[in-house]
C-alpha cells in the first residue's frame, strides 16, 4: 500500500501553495475556483492538496506538522536562510537528539497553526 496523497487546509491557499513551491521543491499541478484548491507534486512524487477552510477555520491541533528530510545539515541552514531572505520567520536552527541520532531542524510557521518540520541526520 502506498500513502497516496495529504490534504492540508489554509486559509490562505496561494501563499501556502507559493511556500511549498519556492522553498520545497514542489510544483503547482492543478489549481481550481477562487483560491479554492491546488495539487502540488513534490521531487519524490508525494502529491499535496490544499483546500481553503477561510469559511470554516479550524486550527490544527498542538503539535501536527508535516516535515521534510534533507540529506545533510548544511541543506538545513540553507534552507532557514532562504526562508530568512524572503522575509519569513522560521523557528531557530538547532541540534538535538532524538534516540540515539544527533539532528539539525528546524520548524517553520506556515500560518493557520501549521508547522513545516525541516530536518537532517548529523554525521555519525
Amino acid at each position: 500500500m502506498k500513502l497516496n496523497h495529504i490534504n492540508l487546509c489554509t486559509s490562505n491557499v496561494p501563499a501556502l501553495s507559493s511556500l511549498l513551491e519556492k522553498h520545497f521543491g514542489f510544483v503547482l499541478e492543478e489549481t481550481r475556483g477562487q483560491h479554492a484548491f491546488a495539487q502540488l507534486t513534490g521531487m519524490d512524487g508525494m502529491t499535496l492538496i490544499l483546500m481553503d477552510m477561510s469559511k470554516t477555520p479550524q486550527p490544527y491541533p498542538r503539535n501536527f506538522h508535516i516535515g521534510f528530510i534533507l540529506d545533510d545539515p548544511q541543506e538545513v541552514r540553507a534552507r532557514h536562510a532562504s526562508l530568512c531572505a524572503d522575509g519569513y520567520l522560521p523557528g531557530p536552527v538547532e541540534v538535538m537528539t532524538r534516540g540515539r541520532d544527533r539532528w539539525t531542524l528546524f520548524y517553520h510557521p506556515a500560518g493557520d497553526d501549521l508547522l513545516i518540520e525541516v530536518s537532517a541526520q548529523e554525521p555519525a
